[in-house]
């Protein structure tokens, strides 16, 4: 199954941000992407789910300044599983979390 993760990150002042999408576990999160974040604040993460081990990951995105200092960690999300298969194709369909806006 492929996976969308997307939000837009409205910051306070220009500056250069990296973002990390990160499958949360018990014992070790896994770093699954990292992307820049371009002048619009918007991005997008695509990656096949088997890549994380898992049907279900729990999904969290992790912000860090150009010094790598952490500046903000979403809470955990794991809708992904609310996948549905097309009836025609026999396909799993794309299910996309949206993290929504985020103020940095």
């Amino acid at each position: 199954m492929i996976g969308k993760v997307n939000a837009i990150i409205k910051m306070n002042q220009p500056r250069k941000l990296k973002v990390e999408l990160w499958d949360v576990d018990v014992l070790v999160d896994d770093k699954i992407e990292t992307k820049n974040i371009n002048e619009s604040g918007t991005f997008e993460f695509l990656f096949s789910t088997t890549d994380t081990g898992e049907f279900n990951p729990e999904l969290q995105l992790r912000i860090f300044d150009e010094d790598g200092k952490e500046l903000y960690r979403s809470p955990i999300n794991n809708s992904i599983n609310s996948v549905e298969i097309n009836n025609v194709t026999g396909f799993r369909e794309d299910t996309t979390v949206d993290f929504g806006l985020i103020e940095i």
